[in-house]
């Protein structure tokens, strides 16, 4: 077994593939408003669609849905199928960083906990060409909570995911890139602890068990496990933060 496949095997089993909860999909999308009876969604970086469905109960529109992990896209599928909302919902393999679409597609770009792989900047940027004008974008991202972060945890997110910035770095980032923000807020803690890493926990610790004789795997499960670590020591300091944007 591979890292890459190590990895997958333990995301395929769990719900949500990042932090989030359904009340905070559901919050950020309230703020949305005057969307067309025929109005087009790409939610980027899906997962297993747990706020893709979630958002199929409120958003009458249709669903297109990208992962670039084929067993995501396929779960997606069967489900849509299985809930009689193919018509609506539609799940593909794509690469955020190459998405096979045009300018000015969507009227919604939906991201929960993935625009990362692209980087922020990156992600508003590049995305802003395909939504519509007055299009919105959803997102959410981490940021520091508190100005003083603790030299452990500054340094643990310097080494996986450098430039985490403020809310208000955030906030002026965004209206750089050329959009206005609607809403935002701060994802609550169970959306972390919860939802997300109570069904983390278990099949890494299983996989540590299994694997311990296997140093070549050890790297994806060590840092699994020190990022459950980091956020229990340092979950005052950072979180992610659910901003609702408009193209201006």
């Amino acid at each position: 077994m591979t890292q890459e496949e190590l990895f997958y095997s333990i995301f395929e089993n769990i719900p949500r593939q990042g932090p989030g909860t359904k009340e905070s999909t559901l919050k950020a999308f309230s703020a949305i408003k005057n969307l067309p009876a025929d109005a087009r969604m790409l939610d980027i970086g899906c997962g297993k669609g747990v706020p893709t469905f979630d958002l199929a109960e409120v958003f009458h529109g249709t669903i297109t849905a990208i992962d670039n992990h084929l067993a995501f896209v396929d779960f997606v599928n069967r489900k849509a199928k299985k809930l009689g909302l193919q018509n609506r919902v539609a799940a593909f393999v794509a690469d955020m960083n190459k998405l096979p679409v045009g300018e000015k597609q969507f009227d919604v770009i939906w991201s929960e906990g993935s625009i990362f792989i692209t980087g922020f900047e990156n992600g508003l940027r590049n995305w802003r060409k395909i939504l519509k004008d007055g299009g919105y974008l959803a997102v959410s991202e981490t940021a520091w909570f508190q100005d003083d972060q603790p030299v452990e945890i500054k340094a643990f997110w310097d080494r996986i995911y450098p430039g985490v910035m403020t809310i208000p770095e955030q906030e002026r980032l965004i209206e750089s890139c050329g959009y206005q923000v609607v809403s935002s807020f701060k994802i609550p803690k169970e959306g972390w602890s919860v939802d997300y890493y109570s069904y983390l926990d278990k099949p890494v610790k299983a996989a540590c068990e299994k694997y311990h004789n296997q140093p070549e795997l050890s790297g994806v499960l060590d840092a699994l496990q020190h990022e459950m670590e980091m956020y229990k020591k340092y979950g005052d300091y950072y979180g992610y933060v659910f901003s609702v944007l408009k193209k201006n």
